[in-house]
C-alpha cells in the first residue's frame, strides 16, 4: 500500500474514531499512534486549555515520547499542569495566539526556541511544528510534533497532520459537551433526590422552615451560587430571608436589599450573567437567577 492510501485509510480511521467516541480521552493514544504510522516525525504530544484558561496547559498525549513521559507525570486524568507562558517557548504562544502553524526546523539555531534547547537534547528531537487546535475559532489546545535532524515534512505531511489536528479539535469539542450533559443530568437527578429527601421531612415533621433552607440548600448546591435565598412575603413573614447557611433568624441586609431590588423587576423571572452588560448598578452580586413564586394571584 502506497504512502498516500496508507494516509487515507488512517484519515478515515481517525475519523471514525472521533465520530464513535464521546470521549477524547479514550481515544487520543490511538489516534496520535495512527498519525505516526503514516508520516514523520515520530513523536507528538497534546496539550490542552481547560475552561478558556491560557495561563496553564496540561499534557493529556505522550505516550510517544520518552524523557518528557517519564519525568512529567501526573495522577489526574486532565493531564499533567504547565505554566503556559513559563514553560513554553515563545513560537509556541505565537502559534496559539495567532491560529498558525508554526515550523522551526532547527531548535538548536533559532532564537524563538532556545529556552527549549536543554529538554531538546534531553528528549533527542531537533525540530518541532506546533499546530494550534482550533474548534468554533476557539483555540482549545495544541499538538507539537518532534523531529530529528533527518526528518523532513513536507507540505503534504503539514496538510494531513493539520487534518488529523481538526479532527482532536472535534473530538475535544465533543468530549466538553458531552460532559456537560451528563452533568446537567447527574445535577437534576441529585437535586431531585434532594427535593424528594426535603418533601418527605415535611410530609414528616410538618415544618416548613426547615423544608425551606432545605430548598435554599439544594438550590445553592445545584447553580454553585455563593449564595441563595427565599423570600416569604405573607403570613407575617414580610421581608423573612431563609438561607442555608444561618439561622432563620438572621438578617443579611445586603442580600435582602439585592433580592428586592430584583422582585422589584417587572418579569417573572430573569437570568443575567454578567452585571455590566445589564446594566443592573445598584446590585451587589455580578451574577444572579430569580424566578417569582406564585400562589393563585399573588406573588
Amino acid at each position: 500500500m502506497t504512502n498516500i492510501n496508507m494516509k487515507i485509510k488512517n484519515l478515515v480511521d481517525i475519523s471514525s474514531l472521533v465520530t464513535e467516541s464521546t470521549n477524547f480521552f479514550d481515544i487520543k493514544d490511538k489516534i496520535i499512534e495512527k498519525m505516526l504510522e503514516v508520516v514523520f516525525p515520530r513523536k507528538a504530544c497534546v496539550n490542552l486549555f481547560y475552561n478558556s484558561d491560557y495561563k496553564h496547559a496540561y499534557l493529556v498525549c505522550s505516550n510517544s515520547l520518552d524523557y518528557i513521559r517519564e519525568t512529567f507525570k501526573s495522577d489526574e486524568a486532565k493531564g499533567v499542569k504547565f505554566d503556559f507562558y513559563e514553560d513554553y517557548p515563545q513560537y509556541i504562544h505565537d502559534a496559539v495566539e495567532f491560529k498558525k502553524i508554526i515550523y522551526i526546523k532547527n531548535v538548536f539555531e533559532d532564537e524563538r526556541a532556545a529556552k527549549e534547547r536543554d529538554l531538546a537534547k534531553l528528549e533527542k528531537y531537533t525540530g518541532r511544528v506546533v499546530f494550534p487546535l482550533i474548534y468554533n475559532k476557539k483555540v482549545v489546545g495544541f499538538m507539537t510534533c518532534f523531529l530529528d535532524e533527518d526528518d523532513i515534512l513536507k507540505d503534504e505531511d503539514i496538510d494531513f497532520v493539520s487534518s488529523i489536528a481538526s479532527l482532536i479539535a472535534l473530538s475535544i469539542e465533543i468530549t466538553e459537551k458531552n460532559s456537560q450533559k451528563n452533568f446537567v443530568i447527574d445535577k437534576l437527578r441529585s437535586s431531585l433526590e434532594l427535593i424528594s429527601e426535603a418533601t418527605r421531612k415535611l410530609y414528616q415533621n410538618k415544618n416548613i422552615d426547615e423544608f425551606l433552607v432545605h430548598l435554599s440548600d439544594i438550590a445553592k448546591k445545584t447553580t454553585k451560587s455563593q449564595d441563595s435565598v427565599i423570600l416569604i412575603d405573607k403570613n407575617n413573614c414580610k421581608n423573612k430571608i431563609f438561607r442555608s447557611y444561618c439561622k432563620l433568624d438572621e438578617k443579611d441586609f445586603n442580600m435582602e436589599d439585592t433580592v428586592n431590588l430584583l422582585l422589584s423587576k417587572n418579569v417573572q423571572g430573569q437570568y443575567v450573567n454578567d452585571r455590566e452588560q445589564s446594566k443592573d448598578i445598584n446590585l451587589n452580586v455580578d451574577t444572579y437567577i430569580f424566578y417569582k413564586l406564585s400562589n393563585e394571584s399573588e406573588s
